[in-house]
């Protein structure tokens, strides 16, 4: 049975959830397609009344949210814009590409960083969450380290990655 449900003003594209052990408190993180992040905190049995806020990130959708350490990963277009967890304090912007046709399908964790997948793109990168660095470009289809991103994928490649 529903415990309970919360009117979002648009649709949810992706979302996480983080529990701070220190104050025992939780968040959810959902991104929007009009580009807005909803956070709602302390998540349980009743409805969260008074703590849910919008953050508007962009006017592009938000394709991605992903938990990287204390970080919030928010990915929209090209960009992934980082915040600080707990304090949604905006930390840093960096983009994969000068491309507006490159947008991010899928950003998640693994154990040596954090992958991103770009829609139609044959490309996938590796970036250090902690230097925020990109630490590797591979090209899935013909196994290829890639020292940059192509110009443009478009017409390169047969096959196209599509998820993660």
């Amino acid at each position: 049975s529903k415990i309970w449900q919360i009117p979002i003003h648009d649709s949810v594209s992706d979302l996480t959830f983080a529990y701070f052990l220190h104050d025992h408190t939780n968040k959810v993180y959902a991104g929007l397609t009009n580009g807005e992040l909803v956070v709602i905190e302390n998540i349980g049995f009743e409805e969260p009344r008074d703590s849910i806020y919008y953050i508007t990130i962009s006017f592009i959708p938000i394709s991605s949210v992903l938990l990287a350490k204390n970080q919030l990963w928010c990915a929209s277009g090209s960009s992934i814009f980082i915040f600080h967890a707990k304090t949604m304090d905006y930390y840093k912007q960096i983009s994969i590409s000068n491309n507006p046709l490159d947008v991010i399908l899928k950003i998640c964790l693994g154990d040596n960083g954090v992958w991103i997948a770009v829609r139609g793109s044959s490309v996938i990168e590796l970036w250090d969450p902690d230097k925020l660095i990109r630490i590797l470009l591979f090209n899935i289809v013909n196994e290829t380290y890639l020292s940059r991103r192509p110009v443009s994928d478009i017409n390169l490649f047969d096959v196209k990655l599509h998820m993660i």
